[in-house]
């Protein structure tokens, strides 16, 4: 008898850790971050692993698009927040978009659009 409640106290345990672990995060192609965790970081050379800035935005508001060689766009929020939009296949001219972010550039500027909030109109900065 006592073996059994022996057993059981062990049982009990096993199941509790198992509670702890942490759920694994949906696979995402937008990510989102705060701008004191990341810097952005870029570089010139070919063989580093950062990706290179090809063109960056200046947007109404405080908001900024850098747009990356590898075909992803990296938009920095007034709050901080950082969120990595992909671009869409094929598209021309060129369009971003995530779940709650797009950026479009077009002959006449830019737009950033966001669910919350509507659009801001973007120029290329110097």
């Amino acid at each position: 008898m006592i073996r059994l409640a022996y057993a059981l106290s062990l049982a009990m345990l096993a199941a509790a850790c198992d509670s702890a672990v942490p759920p694994t995060q949906p696979d995402s192609a937008t990510r989102t971050e705060t701008a004191e965790k990341t810097a952005v970081i870029a570089s010139s050379g070919s063989d580093t692993p950062f990706p290179r800035i090809r063109v960056r935005y200046s947007c109404d508001q405080g908001h900024r698009v850098d747009i990356f060689d590898a075909g992803s766009a990296r938009v920095t929020l007034a709050d901080g927040r950082i969120v990595d939009i992909p671009r869409v296949a094929g598209s021309a001219p060129p369009r971003y978009a995530g779940i709650a972010l797009s950026f479009e550039v077009g002959s006449e500027g830019a737009i950033l659009g966001q669910d919350e909030t509507g659009g801001f109109a973007c120029r290329q900065a110097g």
